[in-house]
């Protein structure tokens, strides 16, 4: 028997899939977000950091020249064996200075010349150290000092240590600089035959 479908079942029949599948529908899945790529136009070109190189020699210690500094020298030397062949005693004069600080010969080295205008029992003295800085000591050095006739007591007026070239001589040489800027030089060397010098020299600033 040929049943004549009910006008309006299909359309509930569709409503009632739809609705189902509405219902029961797979649970939804979260896509993650694309990795935003940085526009190449924004990005800053990175300049590379330069370090300065550290400084040395006269720029650390700092010390110009010391031309003409007032300078008070105080030595003691001993003539050893040879006596009455060099001057022995204590002297001290005060006068300026001629030199007391590096040079552009020895830029990380100390020279001391004393005086400026002579006068004094100390005569002269000269002393040169290629590396000495403010706070060091050196054993490489050399010294002269010069006594006034008068004051030799009929000695050789110069004593003369070389500890930087001469393998008989030895000695040490120390440098010091206080916060007001006076420089102090002391210097002990010993040579052939027990001739010694000691000196200690202070320069103030001008």
């Amino acid at each position: 028997m040929v049943q004549i479908a009910r006008p309006g079942a299909p359309f509930a029949l569709a409503l009632f899939v739809i609705l189902g599948c509405g219902g029961a529908g797979a649970p939804a899945t979260t896509t993650p977000e694309p990795t935003a790529t940085q526009d190449p136009s924004s990005v800053q070109p990175t300049t590379p950091e330069i370090t300065a190189p550290a400084s040395a020699g006269p720029t650390d210690s700092a010390l110009d020249s010391g031309i003409a500094w007032p300078t008070t020298v105080e030595t003691t030397l001993s003539s050893g064996i040879y006596v009455d062949e060099f001057a022995q005693g204590s002297f001290s004069s005060s006068a300026p200075a001629r030199l007391c600080g590096p040079s552009f010969i020895f830029p990380s080295g100390f020279l001391f010349e004393f005086p400026r205008d002579p006068g004094g029992d100390v005569e002269d003295v000269t002393f040169g150290a290629e590396q000495l800085l403010p706070g060091t000591s050196t054993s490489s050095f050399s010294i002269n000092v010069s006594i006034a006739a008068s004051a030799a007591g009929g000695g050789h007026p110069l004593t003369s240590l070389d500890p930087s070239s001469r393998a008989t001589d030895s000695g040490s040489a120390s440098l010091s600089v206080a916060v007001d800027g006076t420089r102090t030089l002391v210097v002990d060397a010993a040579g052939e035959g027990g001739v010694t010098i000691h000196l200690s020299a202070v320069c103030s600033p001008a």
